[in-house]
């Protein structure tokens, strides 16, 4: 090399090497899905747009929440939320030739679905929680009711199927459908259903007096003679006045402090009568059941001075006053048992004396008298040395000793 040109060279500007170019990556496609052709477009589907020698236009474009989509060479959005995608390719084409001012021949511009929303249904109601689902194709109530896992006692379970895009709220017969898959009811399931699966709703019952006294919450289907059957109330050895019962109700079902109205109802006839119609409950509703005034005194050696309720069933005997009592003592003298009967003008007088040993023995009827409301039935002692001593201490006082003297003739 001659000292000339190493000369030139080492004052020459150096030219720098440029790094290659970057290809052009073609926009990422998505192959499409299998949908009906009838798939109305919402917001969140994903669109394979492809154009046929534009490929800067190919893409896909994700539906935003405003439902228009945007695209180079457009300045207008395109709505196309409710569109089919075939919908689509005739608004693109347009806007793309007029506002695009591309000439574009049939078939040039494509749009598949290559994304799908989740098509949300809604599971709303008292008897399940409550969730949202991604509706697939195909499913019927019955795929949605193993999604569900399932529904205990279907039959106490009201299930309702809303939709706007419906005529009208459909009612579903769950028992039928779970026995019978090709039930005219078990529908192909629409994008926006909610399926409202509801328990019966609890009504607040009060009860004061001789019943199941306090706050019960029950099942709005039950009428006052279910729900006392519900609480294993029954006439049997019932201590209230069943025939004067009284029913209060809110003028404003369970406004609490709304107004009262009040009713009176033969709770007896209700319970023993079967043809009687059933009588409705609404919520707050209060029943009354007074004490019966059928009672009979009892004295003596039979465990003490108390008063016994007669039931109002059946009629009531010396045996069941025997039978009831909690115990006869050792002193009680079985063979004079004393009745006493309150007569129309307020005074008490002698029924007689009945021997309930021989009764034992020969069952005669006469021994066994029947036992009328306010009876009184004294067991005396054996011990008759002073018989004063012994009512004294029974009833308490001289004139508890004067009364009973005078009636039983002591």
């Amino acid at each position: 090399m001659t000292p000339f040109l190493a000369a030139y060279l080492l004052l020459a500007p150096q030219v720098q090497e440029l790094p290659p170019p970057v290809p052009v990556s073609a926009p990422t496609t998505t192959a499409p899905l299998n949908v009906p052709t009838d798939y109305k477009l919402d917001t969140d589907d994903v669109l394979q747009i492809e154009v046929d020698r534009h490929s800067y236009l190919n893409r896909a474009v994700r539906i935003p929440v405003d439902g228009a989509l945007r695209l180079p060479r457009l300045l207008t959005p395109i709505p196309v939320r409710g569109l089919t995608c075939a919908d689509v390719v005739e608004k693109l084409t347009e806007a793309l030739e007029k506002e695009g001012k591309l000439r574009l021949r049939k078939g040039q511009v494509q749009v598949a679905l290559a994304g799908i929303r989740m098509r949300r249904i809604y599971i709303r109601g008292n008897a399940t929680f409550g969730r949202d689902l991604d509706l697939r194709n195909g499913w019927r109530v019955t795929e949605l009711l193993t999604i569900l896992g399932g529904i205990p006692q279907p039959d106490r379970i009201t299930v309702r199927l809303l939709n706007p895009a419906r005529p009208a709220p459909l009612t579903l017969d769950i028992t039928g459908i779970l026995k019978n898959p090709d039930h005219p009811q078990n529908v192909f399931l629409l994008e926006g259903d909610t399926l409202t699966m509801d328990q019966p709703l609890r009504k607040r019952l009060f009860i004061k007096g001789e019943g199941p006294r306090g706050l019960h919450e029950i099942d709005e289907r039950f009428g006052l003679r279910a729900v006392l059957a519900q609480f294993g109330y029954s006439v049997v050895n019932a201590s209230g006045d069943l025939h004067h019962v009284i029913l209060k109700r809110k003028t404003i079902p369970g406004e609490i402090n709304s107004p009262e109205t009040t009713q009176k109802l033969d709770l007896y006839a209700l319970l023993t009568d079967e043809t009687i119609p059933e009588i409705p409950l609404q919520d707050l509703d209060t029943l009354e059941i007074p004490l019966s005034l059928d009672f009979v005194y009892v004295w003596g050696e039979l465990g003490g001075s108390r008063k016994y309720p007669l039931p109002q069933d059946r009629k009531t005997y010396l045996q069941d006053i025997m039978a009831n009592a909690s115990i006869t003592t050792g002193q009680a003298r079985i063979g004079a048992i004393k009745i006493a009967r309150l007569g129309p003008d307020g005074k008490y007088t002698l029924l007689g004396e009945f021997d309930w040993g021989k009764y034992l023995k020969d069952f005669k009827p006469e021994r066994n008298p029947e036992i009328k409301p306010q009876d009184l039935v004294y067991v005396p002692s054996v011990r008759h040395a002073d018989p004063s001593t012994v009512i004294n201490q029974i009833v308490g006082g001289v004139q508890g000793l004067f009364f009973l003297r005078s009636i039983f003739k002591l």
